[in-house]
């Protein structure tokens, strides 16, 4: 489910004011009132791109425009690959009321091996308890910034992580090696393959 395909490691971003943030991914489970509150805390100096299948409600919209979020719609293929490569981060974000925190605390979403893959530095923002943060985090392969922070704490961990691009290099470096071991689709297919010819084989001696 979260495996994907190997692609050719990317060249570098440009690691700039104002950055380039990209979220891919739907704005249910109150994602969204988090793009809007990190776009609000890091006010002109990122400009967050949403590529999203889900429709934008009258709340969302004036949210969006008030804190000029640019929606992108969604982009599939090629054309999505693309757009995350025109990023210089690539954002995941978690709702942190009590409720949804309990939902996601043991799912990794799909969207993280695809970032992973993508060579951008992922941002996880969020609490920092949930699986989606823990795998960046736990592996130093992204960078997560907890939303239980106050606002001045998240602007100085956003700071103190992107003002560093020897460091943004080998984290984006790290993501990717992770996501070649661990979620490569054809390594996965052939380990699964493998697994199920060593369960009939057992199977078949047992029962003689």
């Amino acid at each position: 489910m979260n495996s994907v395909d190997i692609r050719p490691f990317p060249s570098s971003s440009k690691y700039s004011s104002p950055f380039v943030v990209s979220y891919f991914g739907g704005l249910h489970l109150n994602r969204w009132k988090m793009l809007v509150r990190i776009v609000r805390i890091l006010n002109d100096n990122i400009l967050l791109r949403v590529y999203t299948s889900s429709e934008l409600t009258e709340e969302i919209k004036k949210s969006f425009n008030n804190y000029h979020i640019e929606f992108c719609g969604c982009v599939v293929g090629d054309e999505l690959y693309n757009a995350r490569l025109k990023s210089d981060i690539l954002l995941h974000v978690e709702s942190d009321d009590e409720k949804n925190r309990a939902y996601t605390r043991l799912a990794i979403s799909t969207k993280i091996p695809e970032y992973l893959i993508s060579g951008r530095v992922v941002l996880g923002f969020g609490p920092e308890e949930v699986a989606s943060m823990r795998i960046l985090s736990d592996n130093n392969i992204g960078l997560v910034i907890s939303s239980d922070k106050s606002d001045d704490a998240i602007r100085d961990a956003f700071w103190a992580a992107f003002s560093n691009v020897d460091e943004c290099e080998n984290m984006r470096k790290r993501a990717y090696e992770y996501a070649k071991t661990n979620f490569d689709k054809k390594l996965i297919a052939s380990r699964f393959k493998s697994l199920m010819q060593s369960v009939c084989s057992e199977s078949v001696e047992a029962s003689v």
